[in-house]
């Protein structure tokens, strides 16, 4: 039983470089995951090898009733 198994997480600019990455990490210790990046300059592909075990929003994060939703 790791920290993050069962906990729930949400990563803004999680299709990014250094987000997908920690993305990759959570989702293998557990976490219920979900993303939220505008794809400005984040890859949906970055996150292929998690895509079936996390929740992925196309959206910015200033948007502010997105995020309360989450």
């Amino acid at each position: 039983m790791t920290y993050w198994h069962g906990k729930r997480v949400v990563v803004p600019g999680g299709a990014g470089c250094i987000g997908s990455y920690l993305v990759e990490q959570i989702v293998a210790e557990g976490a219920a995951t979900t993303v939220v990046d505008n794809l400005e300059s984040g890859r949906l592909s970055n996150l292929a090898a998690v895509q079936q075990q996390m929740e992925f929003h196309e959206a910015d994060v200033t948007d502010l009733a997105l995020c309360r939703e989450l």
